[in-house]
């Protein structure tokens, strides 16, 4: 019988390489993060956890996190089990790794936004120039406070929207209670006083939250009457005031109880004349029916604290 030499083959097995990215929004890398890979992509059962530049990160960049090894035709599932502070941990993935190239998953972490809507009384938007916010914590610092003016760059911090009464904040942690207080209102108008909290969570919808603040406008009210003080409810009173309440120039006339070019009596009592939102502090306004002129000057009333 023929001497036979046996033949052994050595093989090495081949193995694959996992890449995850944490990114933000805007796709910039974001340090500070872990996963949990399901199975344990180098024994193929339990799990394995993988640390932004520390545990079984095969990669020295921060927000690239490389496990080598892998075995191949196994289903991960990739959870983020550490966030970055401040944002919203993004969804598991899963794949399967079928050679040994390099497999890329990317993971998008999300920061809150901050919408103040300034409005008047009848629930429309401000589109006037001049509120000022300010808000406790800064949202970029995480100390002190961030004053913010209604379309305004002030120091790199700026409201987002371009719409004058909508102030915006976007790129804001959350998991933080932000406080709102109005320090300036919008010309004419009188301050909301009340301040506002809130803070955003990763169940908030669309990681937005938004704060409504009122602002009033003034009234003027002119009573008519005879020498005992009783009003004069009798047709035919006509007054001009100076300035136009409502352009803030030259003069408006106003007719008791009759509508003059849109600008009328807001009060359907004979002998009371009434304007309604009629701007703050815009001027002394001077009232003459043909008999005496009167003063009145509207202020905004004193705020909480000031």
């Amino acid at each position: 019988m023929d001497n036979v030499t046996p033949i052994v083959r050595f093989g090495n097995t081949e193995l694959g390489n996992l890449e995850i990215k944490k990114v933000d929004g805007n796709g910039n890398p974001l340090s500070g993060s872990s996963f949990l890979i399901t199975p344990n992509p180098k024994t193929g059962i339990d799990n394995l956890t993988v640390v932004d530049n520390g545990a079984n990160d095969n990669s020295s960049t921060a927000g690239t996190l490389l496990v080598t090894g892998c075995k191949l035709n196994v289903e991960y599932t990739v959870h983020e089990s550490v966030t970055p502070s401040g944002y919203k941990t993004a969804p598991n993935q899963t794949i399967t790794l079928t050679s040994s190239d390099v497999v890329t998953l990317t993971f998008t972490n999300n920061l809150g936004k901050i919408i103040i809507n300034k409005k008047d009384a009848a629930g429309n938007i401000i589109h006037i120039a001049g509120a000022v916010f300010k808000i406790t914590p800064n949202p970029y610092t995480g100390t002190d406070n961030l004053s913010v003016t209604d379309n305004v760059v002030v120091n790199g911090n700026y409201d987002n929207s371009s719409t004058l009464g909508i102030v915006e904040l976007i790129n804001v942690p959350l998991n933080v209670q932000y406080t709102i207080t109005e320090t300036a209102a919008p010309t004419g108008y009188a301050l909301d006083t009340a301040s506002q909290q809130g803070t955003i969570t990763t169940e908030t919808p669309n990681l937005t939250i938004t704060f409504n603040y009122t602002n009033q406008l003034g009234k003027i009210i002119i009573n008519k009457k005879d020498a005992s003080g009783a009003i004069i409810h009798i047709a035919g009173a006509v007054f001009k005031i100076t300035p136009n309440p409502y352009t803030g120039t030259d003069n408006l006339s106003v007719t008791d109880n009759v509508v003059v070019n849109g600008n009328y009596d807001n009060n359907t009592t004979l002998g009371i004349v009434e304007l309604i939102n009629v701007p703050l502090e815009r001027a002394i306004y001077s009232g003459r029916d043909g008999s005496a002129d009167g003063l009145c000057a509207l202020i905004r009333p004193p705020s909480k604290g000031r």
